[in-house]
């Protein structure tokens, strides 16, 4: 695991191109600690911060094949790097490693971009050819590592895991993006290709960017998520069999390693399986992480408890509270590098803290357990509205409504007649492409009007969907789970709280859930198969492990991940930064915002009851408060955290491929 950068101009290179690589580098050296290497001729500069997970002592970036034609610099893991190897093996490769950059370089050079059909992984990387003078940027079909570039003002292309490492660039000058913010207010994160900073483009999942001698730009879909699948012709009892050996098999090869792996504990069905499954293919104690809230709202400390007692793990947890999410909010904005909509990056990144300093650079998660294997409440909405207009009659549309939003106080027998009304309001656009998630969206209308934009963010989304040819042809759940991947999956919980929290510390997060096996059968199966009744996500894999799962874990409704809001920054947790980040006069160095409405939002969360600030308005002012604090950061340059240094090795390649510096203190 590593963090890359890089720069390509032809005709120009920047000037002293080994100190401004080595800057580009210290900006995000936190995601590789251990070694750092570079390569640079009269065109290009690449580099990498590198994480020894396999084969520590070689592998070192970036990492070239014998003739010196090929340049790669690797963030991510191939999880099936062994079968690979014996693959190209076959083929007379012959390996001097036992890394899985090696295998990746040489697959490459074998296959070609075909490869991404074989690779199953987390991973974005960089190729130079030296003979065809090209750069080519890929990124793993869910984007479960970060990959950005921009063309920089003197027309230098750069590329980097993190936007942060374009800053010492002296002809990058970031400025937020409008049109982008319009999308981030309204979905939560930017469409898969854009970022909050005009100009800066993410390779979007599943993606190949090139550029050539001309420097002419290419972008090209390899790969996507597929859940157009041929319909699964097994019965129910196959399908458990089948889901419980897929899971299993999706943790083993991400156990693959030269270092412990820990395991993300929240109490939930997802957490406890994963934990319970390493526990049964490594045969040692499981070393699980969780985080406990003195907030009771939040807390789920009891259940993990059970869990790690039932299990018998290893367990550490860390207690936050009001003054821990607030004094490390800007911290964690600065890694994600996107304006939030909630706090629940903070919880992650002091986690991924706390594993580091266990000593433990990879955790297993459970993400995408919801996204794959339909769990979240958005899916039960979806199929409920989808059937609201035929004869469910009375009573079983108000016994569907009282089984979903269980965790939420709100949404009781007291006010069932108000959220039959709502559903009845949109349900009848079922032949819009974003029929799925038009209650989402509308709830964010209060944060877009923060901006005064005329962007029609919806009708982008639509289009990104329409030119997916499979995606006409899906049910209106599977539509449902497409936009959630397009959305919310990549853009946030694999990025900015996945990879970015956890990177933050050095630490290397793994998702079962989205091994690629796993993704293609799960959409094999009928939905009766994952939605039990309308309201019971994930049947086949409660029932596929209904062995492994303590009685009260499997009888919990699925609860989303939530932490404190707005309400904190205004009590005992109250930050130095606060006042001056959202006063008036800082608001108008912001031009594009709506500052009437923003002082009003102000005025009314800082004085009114935690309990008064309705929902709309606690994800309006986070992303105000957020975009301010990004804008402070990247564009204005105050308050940037301090660039971390490197503890060891620097490997640096000249133009001819000859080492020409071994070490750097």
């Amino acid at each position: 695991m590593c963090g890359i950068v890089g720069f390509f101009n032809n005709s120009s290179p920047p000037d002293d191109q080994v100190a401004l690589i080595n800057a580009m580098l210290a900006k995000i050296s936190h995601r590789g600690p251990d070694e750092l290497g570079i390569y640079f001729d009269n065109k290009i500069g690449i580099g990498s911060t590198r994480l020894s997970i396999i084969d520590p002592g070689n592998g070192k970036q970036p990492f070239h094949d014998k003739s010196g034609r090929y340049w790669l610099c690797f963030n991510g893991l191939i999880y099936n790097y062994i079968e690979l190897r014996q693959e190209l093996t076959a083929k007379g490769y012959q390996f001097e490693t036992k890394s899985d950059t090696e295998v990746l370089l040489a697959s490459w050079i074998t296959w070609g971009a075909a490869v991404l059909e074989k690779l199953n992984g987390g991973f974005a990387f960089a190729i130079y050819d030296r003979v065809e003078g090209s750069l080519t940027l890929v990124r793993d079909r869910f984007g479960k590592r970060p990959l950005y570039y921009t063309n920089a003002e003197d027309g230098t292309f750069i590329f980097g895991s993190e936007i942060k490492s374009f800053l010492p660039y002296k002809y990058f000058s970031p400025a937020l993006d409008l049109e982008m913010l319009t999308e981030i207010f309204t979905f939560w994160t930017p469409t898969p290709d854009g970022s909050a900073f005009k100009g800066v483009k993410q390779v979007p999942p599943g993606s190949m960017v090139s550029i050539g001698p001309e420097m002419e730009l290419k972008l090209k879909c390899l790969i996507r998520a597929e859940l157009e699948e041929m319909p699964y012709e097994g019965s129910l009892e196959e399908a458990l069999f089948a889901t419980r050996n897929s899971i299993t098999e999706s943790v083993r090869i991400r156990l693959r390693g030269d270092v412990p792996v820990g395991v993300y504990l929240s109490g939930g069905m997802d957490s406890t399986l994963m934990t319970k499954v390493v526990q049964e293919l490594s045969g040692n104690q499981v070393h699980t992480f969780s985080v406990e809230f003195d907030d009771l709202t939040f807390d789920e400390s009891d259940m993990q408890q059970v869990v790690s007692s039932r299990i018998g793990t290893d367990h550490t947890a860390i207690r936050i509270n009001d003054t821990d999410i607030t004094a490390n909010f800007q911290s964690a904005l600065w890694h994600a590098e996107v304006p939030m909509f909630s706090t629940a990056i903070v919880p992650m990144w002091l986690m991924s803290k706390q594993v580091q300093e266990k000593g433990f650079k990879a955790v297993i998660t459970g993400e995408g357990a919801d996204e794959v294997f339909v769990g979240y409440d958005i899916f039960k909405e979806t199929l409920i509205r989808s059937l609201w207009e035929k004869d469910l009659g009375k009573n079983r549309k108000h016994e569907l409504l009282q089984s979903i939003y269980q965790y939420l106080n709100h949404f009781t027998n007291n006010n069932i007649r108000a959220l039959t009304a709502f559903f009845d309001r949109f349900s009848s656009k079922t032949k819009d492409v974003l029929f799925s998630h038009q209650i989402r969206f509308h709830n964010s209308t209060l944060s877009r009007r923060l901006l005064n934009s005329d962007y029609n963010a919806e009708q982008r989304l639509r289009a990104i969907a329409e030119a997916d040819p499979t995606f006409t042809n899906l049910d209106t759940v599977k539509k449902a789970q497409c936009l959630e991947i397009l959305t919310l999956l990549s853009g946030y919980l694999l990025s900015s709280q996945g990879d970015r929290m956890a990177f933050s510390h050095g630490v290397e997060n793994r998702c079962p859930f989205l091994d690629p096996s796993l993704f293609s059968l799960a959409a094999k199966f009928p939905l009766e198969f994952k939605l039990k009744n309308y309201v019971s996500g994930k049947y086949v894999v409660r029932e596929a492990f209904k062995d492994f799962l303590p009685a009260r874990v499997e009888s919990i409704p699925k609860k989303p991940y939530r932490s404190p809001g707005a309400a904190a920054f205004f009590g005992k947790g109250c930050p130095e930064y606060l006042n001056d980040a959202i006063s008036l006069s800082e608001l108008k160095k912001i031009d594009f915002l709506n500052h009437e409405l923003a002082s009003r939002l102000v005025a009314k969360v800082s004085r009114v009851g935690r309990g008064e600030i309705s929902y709309a308005e606690n994800q309006a002012f986070l992303l105000l408060l957020s975009t301010k604090l990004l804008h402070l950061m990247f564009v204005e340059r105050k308050d940037v955290p301090a660039t971390r240094y490197f503890p060891k090795v620097v490997k640096m390649f000249d133009g001819r491929g000859k080492a020409v510096l071994d070490l750097i203190k």
